[in-house]
């Protein structure tokens, strides 16, 4: 519990800590992009810092807020990709799409993962971690132009 605490102490103070990080914290970067396979399709995907095997869960809707797809997408070697996306076997319009790119929870992750994160994230830390009610997660919310 002492060492829950420690953790989530150190992850409120990051913006004011400066120097080396605590041996075994993880300070969360991520980015993501949209791209056009060449059958006009749509991918969503970026680079991050977690560990190979984290799984994610990549949602894009309408610059509106209307959800059109979910899917979980596997970090490998820094980076993450989507499945290709249409709508209705048609290309997506070219436009803005809102992304959200969640870790899924640590009951869900690989053994390995959840080791290096902690099992409930407690090991992650910076702007990008959100502290909820399945723990501590990666929450990368964007709005993402589609060529």
């Amino acid at each position: 519990m002492r060492a829950i605490l420690l953790l989530a102490a150190l992850a409120l103070a990051w913006p004011a800590w400066a120097g080396e990080l605590p041996k075994g914290l993880i300070k969360v970067e991520a980015n993501v992009a949209a791209t056009r396979t060449h059958e006009r399709g749509l991918v969503f995907g970026g680079t991050t810092n977690l560990p190979s095997g984290t799984k994610l869960l990549v949602d894009f809707g309408t610059d509106k807020g209307q959800l059109l797809a979910r899917e979980v997408a596997v970090v490998a070697a820094g980076t993450y990709r989507t499945a290709t996306f249409f709508a209705n076997g048609q290309p997506l319009p070219a436009g803005a799409y809102r992304v959200r790119v969640t870790t899924v929870p640590g009951n869900e992750q690989p053994p390995h993962v959840a080791a290096l994160a902690g099992p409930r994230g407690e090991k992650l830390i910076g702007p990008l971690v959100h502290a909820g009610r399945e723990g501590r997660t990666l929450l990368l919310q964007n709005t993402v132009h589609a060529p």
